[in-house]
């Protein structure tokens, strides 16, 4: 029962958390998870974008 338990939970982490943003020391929700999540992540995505290339210059 133990081990089902935590199996369950194993998976419940892997659907949730975001492993690809723990390389870069950021632990957050899989913007998958959730519309609103989805629609920060753009947004995010879109204003690093706009710093990367401020930095670039």
């Amino acid at each position: 029962e133990r081990i089902d338990d935590c199996e369950k939970f194993t998976a419940m982490v892997s659907q949730t958390i975001d492993f690809d943003a723990i390389q870069n020391r950021e632990f957050v929700v899989k913007a998958e998870y959730d519309e609103t999540l989805s629609d920060l992540q753009k947004h995010m995505s879109k204003y690093k974008s706009k710093i990367d290339e401020e930095l670039d210059r």
